[in-house]
């Protein structure tokens, strides 16, 4: 990102990151504070950044889309997919950032996003930094119990 950290620092510090594995409580902690703290939050909607990409520069932003060969998806080994998600959130942090720096600062913004704290840890300190985590045992039973 070429914004300079210090100055992101200094404006995102009413900036608060919930992170975590799946099925950890991060959106749920996000709602509590939002619903009974009067927080705010900010979604992170990949599709909404893709019309301002392109393919060379933002490769995993392109994905998934309707011309997707599902089975070749789906069936790719876990390893790939790590790597898309991880590079996912970096041609995204730019875009989020931008976001942030637009929103009132008058009350604190509650981030849900599972990311690796070293892409936040430039610009929002770990004192701001809430890291959420399960067994892999409670992941499984949860997943399991989810409805649509």
């Amino acid at each position: 990102m070429k914004i300079n950290d210090n100055y992101l620092k200094e404006q995102l510090k009413h900036v608060y990151w919930l992170n975590g594995g799946c099925c950890a409580g991060k959106t749920t902690m996000t709602k509590k504070f939002v619903e009974e703290l009067g927080s705010q939050t900010l979604n992170d909607n990949v599709l909404k950044y893709r019309p301002y990409t392109n393919p060379v520069e933002y490769p995993a932003l392109q994905y998934p889309h309707p011309g997707l060969d599902w089975d070749k998806w789906f069936n790719k080994p876990n390893d790939e997919h790590v790597q898309w998600l991880f590079q996912l959130v970096e041609e995204m942090m730019e875009f989020f950032v931008i976001d942030l720096l637009r929103m009132p600062t008058d009350r604190p913004i509650i981030i849900d996003l599972g990311i690796m704290p070293e892409h936040i840890l430039p610009f929002i300190p770990k004192e701001r930094m809430i890291c959420l985590y399960i067994s892999d045992e409670e992941i499984e039973r949860l997943y399991f119990q989810r409805r649509p």
